[in-house]
Formats: C-alpha cells, structure tokens, sequence
C-alpha cells in the first residue's frame, strides 16, 4: 500500500491504484503551478507501507501526527481508495456533509448517477 496525507485525512492506495495515479499526474502540464504544487504535496509525504503477518500496516509517525491521528480512526472505503481519519474528526466532518446532502444527490442526479 502507498499511504499519503490529504487534507485532513491519509489516503492509502494499492500498488495498481497508486502506478495508475502517477501516470495520470506524469501526464499533465509539468509546469502549471497548481500541478506542481499539487503533486510535491501528494507525493514528499507519501510512503510504501508494507502490511504486516496479521495484516496491518505500521503507519509512520509524521503521517499519523499530520493527519491528527490519536487512538481510534476510521478506515472509510472509498472505492478505489481508503481514507484514514482521526475518528472524532471524522465524525465532524462526516455530520457536517450530512446537512447538506439533499445537494449532493441533485448534482449526482444532474450527472446521471
């Protein structure tokens, strides 16, 4: 697994997922600003983990105190990819877009999903 920060979260993605995220980035403009400081903070914080025997991954310390972890997190899968969160911060944020999803579901309806 590739584990990286986002935001306020760390995002892990298989070794497929990750290869297919880097021929994506490798793609667009190397010289537009938002790309190039899109892909330093995507990729100078990201790291191999390597699941264990009993099937964990040791997440490093400087991604766990980035992403504000502290004792208990939430793994939310994502489809393609999985967010790890502090799990109170999780609990806000997942609240807040709670209040806003009748929103959600027209744009989605907009797009044909």
């Amino acid at each position: 697994l590739y584990v990286t920060i986002l935001g306020d979260r760390l995002v892990a993605y298989s070794a497929d997922e990750w290869k297919r995220l880097e021929e994506q980035l490798n793609s667009m403009p190397r010289f537009n600003k938002k790309i190039r400081d899109f892909r330093r903070n995507f990729y100078s914080p990201a790291e191999r983990c390597v699941l264990n025997k009993a099937g964990r991954i040791l997440i490093p310390q400087f991604l766990r105190e980035r992403a504000g972890l502290k004792r208990d997190v939430v793994l939310a899968g994502m489809g393609l990819d999985i967010e790890i969160w502090d799990a109170e911060r999780f609990e806000a944020v997942f609240q807040a877009g709670q209040e806003d999803m009748d929103s959600v579901f027209e744009a989605l309806d907009e797009m044909g999903l």
